[in-house]
């Protein structure tokens, strides 16, 4: 077994201030008073990997939890299959955000993928034991390869960011670099994602050196580069880049400059390339890409006087969503992790509940006809039934060219005034307020949907329930200090 010491170096380095908005990273402190009790820690944690024991308990005191943070996922198992896990962190229907300034990372030739001369040129910083990052391997890189990778069009440059589940995330990340060392790169990254359930499970120290061998690597010099951790810089390296960009969790992607915080579904990573291709060709983006650069310093100061509210006006936490009623994910959040949130936090009187407007009508033509209906709802009295109504039923209007007819059908349902309905939705009433939701969430930082703010800290993406838990908790912590 390598030396433990060397290991220890290598997560000293990296852990620092770090919130985490996809797959989460229960990174400890690292503050020189508390190091000697981090490296007991995290020893004593990686031994337990060494030897397929169980962690063993310290003195350490438990890190405090990333507020935007899905909990870390357990190493595959036959109930919790990670190639099945759903895309969503971070991710959501997409706005494309403004470039990063300065955007001039370190290139990783030994583990790219593409033209160099490619016109769009995707950095991915990812994890090989984040669930997310294993769904966007098995399901939309293998499209963006074929269609746009062999075709010349795009380069893919692959940076690690070890901070899912500690050691396990770090030995992957050196069986990778090692194997980069010997032209072997991508082969031991196919083998790490395709193999979660073998190396993350047990002895991973012993299955990534046969994984290496098993992906053409020569044994012996892979196995001196591991145990000499030689590769060490590069990751942290990486790591610091990724940091410095606003990376706060993976898989994370900067394309052509642009920072996309998370996966998305494939046919809106085709759109976005495809429109990225169209701007480097003819310098101008196509119509209907939305670009956003939100304000360097995010506003949460929202206008909620007049909003309809569940839950006691004076409960502890609020949470502010901002929504697109076509949204799919939208509608998952709805239909997953909205009903136990009402039931935990809104009924017990620990969290105000209030829905934003937040329309992407570039890409969903009836998401601002949908927010007027429940607007218009809302104006006698029924705004949450329409929320529900609409959501509940997204199959059967979204992408309709009579959805304005579904929605006075379901005024009808719930027994709405029809000519005041119908005359609010007709004239379009609310839409000056619903543009105002989404400029507000716009200068806050928000560039998907659905998008929360807990007491104003941002939670992106249609999380479990175990992130909401996770960050109310913590807001809640501090209501009670106080």
């Amino acid at each position: 077994m390598m030396r433990v010491s060397r290991f220890v170096l290598l997560l000293l380095l990296l852990v620092g201030v770090l919130v985490v908005t996809g797959c989460a990273a229960p990174v400890p402190t690292s503050a020189p008073d508390s190091q000697k009790a981090v490296e007991e820690a995290v020893q004593a944690t990686l031994t337990a990997v060494a030897t397929n024991a169980a962690p063993v308990a310290t003195d350490t005191p438990a890190p405090a939890a990333a507020t935007t943070s899905e909990p870390s996922p357990q190493p595959a198992t036959a109930s919790t299959p990670v190639a099945t896990a759903p895309a969503v962190s971070g991710s959501g229907e997409f706005v494309l955000p403004g470039t990063i300034p300065n955007f001039n990372p370190t290139d990783r030739p030994q583990a790219s993928k593409g033209d160099a001369k490619a016109p769009v040129v995707m950095y991915q910083w990812s994890d090989y034991t984040c669930s997310h990052c294993k769904t966007f391997h098995d399901d939309e890189w293998p499209v963006i390869e074929e269609a746009y990778v062999k075709t010349g069009k795009l380069r893919l440059v692959y940076k690690e960011f070890p901070v899912v589940n500690g050691d396990l995330s770090v030995v992957a990340s050196l069986a990778a670099q090692c194997a980069a060392d010997q032209d072997k790169f991508w082969e031991m990254h196919d083998w790490l994602f395709a193999n979660t359930t073998t190396w993350a499970g047990q002895d991973a120290l012993a299955q990534v050196k046969k994984g290496a061998r098993a992906a053409g690597a020569d044994g012996d010099k892979f196995d001196k580069c591991f145990d000499a951790q030689t590769p060490i810089q590069r990751i942290v390296e990486d790591f610091r880049e990724g940091q410095s960009y606003e990376i706060k969790g993976t898989p994370a992607f900067v394309i052509n400059g642009h920072l996309i915080p998370g996966a998305m579904p494939i046919e809106q990573f085709k759109k976005l390339i495809d429109a990225l291709i169209t701007e480097a060709e003819t310098g101008s983006l196509p119509a209907g890409v939305i670009t956003v650069t939100p304000s360097p310093t995010p506003d949460t100061n929202f206008d909620i006087a007049q909003r309809p509210v569940l839950g006691k006006a004076d409960a502890p936490v609020t949470v502010v969503e901002f929504t697109d009623y076509q949204c799919p994910f939208c509608e998952q959040y709805f239909k997953q992790t909205y009903p136990q949130l009402l039931k935990d936090y809104v009924d017990t009187g620990k969290v105000k509940y209030i829905v934003k407007n937040f329309p992407l009508t570039q890409i969903h033509p009836n998401a601002h006809p949908a927010a007027e209906a429940a607007e218009c709802a809302g104006a006698q009295g029924k705004y949450w039934e329409m929320h529900d109504k609409l959501f509940g039923s997204q199959s059967e209007w979204s992408g309709q060219s009579n959805a304005m007819d579904t929605f006075k059908k379901y005024a009808a349902d719930l027994s709405l005034d029809k000519d005041k309905f119908n005359t609010c939705l007709d004239t379009g009433q609310f839409q000056s307020e619903i543009d105002a939701d989404q400029k507000e969430g716009i200068a806050a930082g928000v560039t998907g949907t659905p998008a929360f703010f807990i007491n104003g800290v941002l939670l992106s993406g249609a999380q479990p329930i175990q992130a909401f838990k996770q960050a109310i908790d913590a807001q809640l912590a501090k209501a009670g200090a106080k």
